[in-house]
């Protein structure tokens, strides 16, 4: 449904997109195949994207309440920090100079000179030169208290996040006796008992999806719904299919992925093969299977037979014409 929706959305913003082969390909495989791993990435990206900003806020947090742990011993009073000028200097230094020259030496006639003619104004001095700087302590305003609120709150949501039953298997897994498994015990078991298959069948499923692009096979849902709806039957109606599933531990979302791989390789399988069943392999089916169909006859199962037959013959022929496929691509394994 997400990719018909997708699709249909862009089309009906340029319809000449559909003249477009590259388009039908990303709309039936690369979207279908990124699909997943988008939802994988959300499940896990958003959890570790929640601690990362839980850690930043805390840094922040811890950053902004120092002000409000300063001594107040530190700064107890305003500094005023005075920035000397040709006024003040000549007042404070030059002037008792000259009074103490003229008190030693009587004898001088006259006073020394002012150091600054009497007649430069030193007011254009006095009115550029640089003001009192005052050091007063740290406050912290308004809009700063309400973040670090705001702050206080999202923190302890993200701890109650990370501590509930939903979250709690991000990093522990389970305990045997109280000691916990982490999930990278976990991920480490896995891969070397299940790694290398695990691989083989991605890897089959990725080149089943290339060789139906280039051969331009496709599914769409209503066909994957179909097949769901039709293996829902067999099994005596959506109740029991929910059953089967929890049973085996399926949701319902990997059980379409993997209807959709399975209609994929039939419909590549009749388009690459083309298998026939003629209507001397049907007759000696019936003939050797007479029990199978005790109270039928044999135009009455005719079609059924032909079907099952082609089935099998898809299945045989597709595994050899697959493994020469496979055997030709280029698969490496990093594992």
């Amino acid at each position: 449904m997400f990719v018909t929706k997708i699709k249909a959305f862009l089309l009906n913003l340029y319809p000449e997109l559909s003249r477009f082969p590259i388009f039908a390909q990303i709309t039936t495989t690369v979207i279908p195949a990124l699909t997943p791993r988008v939802k994988k990435v959300i499940r896990w990206g958003l959890p570790i994207g929640t601690i990362f900003l839980v850690l930043i806020l805390g840094i922040r947090i811890g950053g902004v309440l120092l002000g409000f742990f300063v001594p107040k011993e530190i700064f107890p009073n305003p500094v005023e920090v005075v920035i000397p000028t040709a006024t003040s200097t000549y007042q404070s230094v030059f002037l008792p100079l000259q009074r103490s020259v003229s008190d030693f030496n009587p004898q001088l006639p006259d006073p020394l000179p002012p150091v600054f003619d009497e007649k430069i104004s030193l007011e254009p001095i006095v009115k550029n030169s640089s003001p009192s700087v005052e050091v007063s302590p740290q406050r912290v305003d308004r809009p700063t208290k309400r973040f670090i609120i705001l702050a206080i709150i999202i923190l302890l949501g993200g701890i109650i996040a990370l501590g509930s039953k939903k979250y709690k298997n991000l990093i522990i897994v389970g305990k045997v006796n109280g000691r916990p498994v982490t999930r990278l015990e976990l991920e480490v078991a896995l891969n070397s008992r299940y790694g290398q298959q695990t691989f083989d069948d991605l890897a089959s499923n990725i080149l089943v999806q290339q060789l139906a692009a280039k051969n331009e096979v496709t599914v769409s849902d209503d066909e994957v719904s179909q097949e769901i709806e039709a293996t829902s039957v067999r099994l005596g109606g959506k109740e029991a299919l929910t059953a089967t599933l929890d049973r085996m531990g399926y949701t319902m979302v990997r059980l379409e992925d993997e209807m959709r791989v399975q209609v994929l390789v039939k419909k590549l399988a009749e388009k690459v093969l083309k298998v026939e069943v003629t209507d001397d392999e049907i007759q000696k089916f019936f003939n050797d299977n007479k029990t199978l169909f005790p109270s039928k006859t044999f135009d009455e199962v005719k079609e059924d037979i032909k079907q099952n037959l082609l089935q099998q013959k898809n299945q045989q022929e597709f595994a050899t014409w697959f493994a020469d496929q496979k055997k030709n691509a280029n698969i490496q394994s990093y594992l």
